[in-house]
């Protein structure tokens, strides 16, 4: 075992230096919108679980040269990018659509719940990054109430182009819009960047529309089996190692010498920790390959799944349906934690918000920590839906310090009381419970604070806005 460790650690202090992660949607919000659309359809915890994994496993392979430069190749033509006009946006998505059915069919022919949870995985993360990575949002309107149609809603608006980004297809830049990154570019693909939350509503309301499809194209009885998930328990166990990994290695990636272009890819920046991340993936690829990780890469379902993305060879696709979403989303964004006693260079917090009420079996949204910034203002959103019948919401909400490990620790935030449980209208984002009052607003936030040495004051607020296509 001391080779491949040895060698684990090399690559993964190569991967810090030098990882540039695919152009996508960051892992947090891949991660939310997939398990809240997967479950609100009918999926269990275990099969979300294993979806969002098989999800992320896109953006990791991409970036890895652990799988070799052919399927890097191929997954790099699964975030959407690269494409410049009307009718070549209309082709990927005929032959995106076509081979995802050809894939999950060819699952159930074999009987393999893991195929199925892969090729599944892999075209909802190309879905969520059209949103993120085109012009959608501003081709539709980004003001006013949010929008959910998706590209097989209506006729969609002439004009829609993906942004330029360099990659195995060696398309030259031109005046092709640039992908960009943290501070530039078109991308829409986190907190960090504009109408993130906007591309975030469309990619959640998209996300649904596509798992129901997907489930129209097997069998009744193979989509009970892979909608309830039981894993054995070493397969449970692999699971939530993964998923672990799916949250640490996307936090902590940093370019330690260049912190501007690199510095974490939960959502957005200021996450970075190349030590901390050098350590967990070495442990991470040194353990044994999960059912999840070899099935992805062994069976190379990527491979089918690319073919003629980028070629005139245009699929031939079935007929989508369109779903259309309406309901409110409901947003908490958070403006500032403020440390009563820290020092700088050792606290890192991040907060986690549980809706109980929306389907997703009190799912933890999970901000992106702020690395050693104990008292700082702070970006953080997170975004839930809800049906337009639903009077009001319960959830619960918890400030945990990283603490440079994955062993993380509740901190006071309200007094001695370390999680907050409160209810919320939907039409006003009025609450009552442990935060209570309101409506607030961004420059009349709401404002606790915890006791003792390690309590901390955090500040923010809530918002209810329409939604429908």
């Amino acid at each position: 075992m001391r080779r491949p460790l040895i060698a684990a650690i090399t690559m993964a202090a190569a991967l810090a230096l030098s990882a540039v992660p695919a152009a996508a949607f960051d892992t947090g919000p891949h991660a939310s919108i997939t398990i809240d659309s997967t479950m609100r359809a009918g999926f269990n915890r275990n099969a979300a679980n294993a979806i969002q994994v098989e999800n992320w496993l896109t953006d990791y392979y991409t970036s890895s040269p652990t799988i070799g430069s052919g399927a890097q190749c191929d997954l790099e033509k699964l975030h959407f990018d690269d494409v410049f006009s009307d009718t070549d946006v209309a082709n990927y998505w005929k032959t995106l659509t076509a081979n995802s059915r050809a894939a999950v069919q060819q699952a159930e022919k074999d009987g393999d719940v893991i195929a199925f949870y892969v090729a599944f995985g892999i075209s909802l993360h190309v879905v969520q990054d059209f949103y993120a990575h085109s012009n959608w949002v501003e081709q539709n309107g980004a003001a006013g109430q949010y929008k959910t149609r998706s590209w097989f809603d209506k006729t969609p608006p002439s004009g829609v182009f993906t942004g330029w980004y360099k990659n195995c297809l060696n398309i030259a830049q031109g005046s092709h819009v640039p992908h960009g990154g943290y501070t530039w570019g078109m991308n829409h693909d986190s907190v960090v960047r504009p109408n993130y939350d906007r591309a975030y509503v469309y990619a959640l309301a998209a996300s649904y529309e596509w798992t129901q499809n997907v489930l129209s194209w097997i069998g009744p009885g193979f989509a009970v089996k892979v909608k309830n998930y039981a894993p054995n328990l070493q397969d449970a166990k692999d699971l939530e190692y993964d998923q672990k990994a799916s949250i640490y290695i996307s936090e902590w990636i940093q370019n330690p010498v260049d912190k501007a272009s690199l510095d974490g890819h939960w959502n957005g920046n200021r996450s970075g920790f190349a030590a901390a991340f050098v350590k967990f993936v070495a442990q991470w690829t040194g353990s044994h390959n999960s059912i999840y990780v070899k099935t992805f890469k062994d069976k190379k379902i990527y491979a089918a799944m690319s073919q003629n993305l980028y070629t005139s060879t245009v699929g031939q696709p079935p007929a989508v349906t369109a779903y259309p979403t309406s309901g409110r989303i409901f947003a908490m964004r958070t403006l500032s934690v403020y440390a009563n006693s820290a020092i700088t260079g050792t606290d890192s917090y991040f907060g986690t918000l549980a809706a109980l009420d929306t389907g997703n079996g009190g799912y933890q949204y999970r901000d992106a920590s702020q690395f050693h910034r104990p008292r700082t203002d702070v970006p953080w959103l997170q975004l839930t839906f809800v049906a337009a019948t639903q009077p009001s919401l319960r959830f619960t909400y918890s400030l945990w310090n990283e603490w440079n490990t994955t062993n993380n620790d509740m901190v006071p935030i309200k007094g001695s009381q370390k999680t907050l449980t409160f209810s919320c209208l939907t039409a006003t984002a009025a609450c009552t419970g442990d935060i209570s009052g309101g409506p607030w607003t961004s420059s009349n936030p709401y404002t606790t604070a915890g006791s003792g040495t390690s309590g901390v004051k955090v500040k923010l607020y809530f918002t209810s806005t329409l939604a429908a296509p």
